[in-house]
């Protein structure tokens, strides 16, 4: 199966369906996310996981309808984000106050589920790369046999995430590097955006350029 992408909610952030060895993983989970879901029952398909490349609002609001759905579909997330998602979003709630009081009250009733677990218990056949600077704890999913790497908001076409929800900048700029390392053919699959590859990034993009 190809990745299935999809631009979700207010952010228009990208929500990919990709297959993980023999199983099927969600990437991101964006609000709301019945389009989502009524694609997933259009396919037939069911996911076995759901893998977050960051904790942010918009990534992960979509959570609790998607788990209602699909009740076994584990969910993970790195451990230094995961404290993004404690209290019921606490912490993602205090940000949206001062920063998309709108965004907030149209999610005012979403609760973040339990058990979520993070990186170091999954199993499946992407490689975890961490890439923090947007977040703490930013991860970035590549497939070396799918040529492609889902880089959440750590790279998009032409830019990165900002830093300033506490992200770190040097920290990004290290990211970039590693992800520099990756083959240029490799298709790059961001978190809003269009998709690329690094080989156009390493041309184009000015924060791979340095």
């Amino acid at each position: 199966m190809r990745p299935i992408a999809l631009a979700l909610g207010a952010y228009m952030t990208n929500c990919y369906i990709v297959p993980d060895g023999d199983r099927i993983a969600i990437v991101d989970a964006p609000f709301p996310s019945d389009p989502l879901l009524e694609m997933l029952e259009e396919k037939g398909i069911a996911p076995d996981e759901i893998l977050l490349t960051h904790a942010h609002h918009d990534h992960v609001f979509g959570l609790e309808r998607i788990k209602q759905t699909f009740p076994d579909a584990k969910v993970y997330v790195s451990a230094e984000d995961k404290a993004f998602l404690d209290d019921n979003g606490k912490m993602l709630r205090e940000m949206l106050r001062s920063f998309d009081r709108a965004f907030l009250e149209e999610t005012k009733d979403v609760s973040i589920p339990g058990g979520i677990l993070d990186y170091s218990q999954y199993s499946g056949t992407l490689c975890i790369i961490p890439t923090p600077g947007h977040t703490p704890g930013s991860v970035s999913l590549y497939s070396k046999e799918g040529n492609m790497v889902l880089t959440g908001d750590t790279l998009f076409q032409g830019g990165v995430g900002r830093t300033d929800l506490g992200g770190d900048y040097s920290a990004l700029m290290r990211s970039l590097e590693e992800l520099s390392k990756l083959p240029d053919s490799t298709f790059v699959l961001p978190g809003h955006g269009g998709i690329s590859t690094i080989g156009d990034e390493r041309r184009r993009n000015p924060y791979m350029m340095r």
